[in-house]
């Protein structure tokens, strides 16, 4: 008997099963891939909001400045957006509801004979898990914030 010339059922099996463990190898570096992107774009969005509470607080906005009498101010998940409503008005965050952000009065140094404040700004955002940026600066004494204005210097 001649034999057809088609591919036999056994052919087809492993030619099927080769594509679906390429395509499975594939679909898993696609989602890793995005589920990178993902959290590179959250970082990057955690740090301009860090950069921006920054730049508040070294000018002396009373907003973000700690009171004397408390060392800590936070805005909850859900809470930056109602708190600064520029974030969201200006198209600078895509929601920055996403975020929480802390902010921590230290000790004080000295510097050019004058005595600041050293502050810890803490960004938040949740993915997988909770995720946060951290980052240490100085700025004018919460009790004499608003007198001194912005620190010498700035704009």
């Amino acid at each position: 008997m001649k034999r057809g010339r088609g591919f036999s059922l056994v052919e087809l099996l492993v030619a099927l099963s080769i594509l679906v463990v390429v395509t499975a190898v594939l679909a898993t570096a696609l989602v890793n891939s995005m589920r990178n992107t993902r959290n590179a774009g959250q970082r990057s969005e955690a740090v301009q909001l860090l950069n921006y509470a920054g730049r508040r607080l070294v000018s002396g906005d009373l907003a973000v400045l700690p009171s004397p009498s408390v060392t800590t101010r936070k805005w909850s998940y859900g809470e930056l957006a109602g708190a600064f409503p520029e974030l969201s008005s200006q198209g600078r965050f895509t929601n920055p509801d996403l975020y929480s952000l802390e902010i921590k009065t230290g000790g004080t140094v000295g510097i050019g004979g004058s005595t600041l404040t050293m502050y810890t700004l803490k960004v938040c955002w949740q993915s997988e898990k909770e995720y946060c940026v951290t980052a240490e600066t100085i700025g004018p004494d919460p009790s004499a914030a608003s007198a001194s204005g912005p620190l010498p210097g700035l704009n």
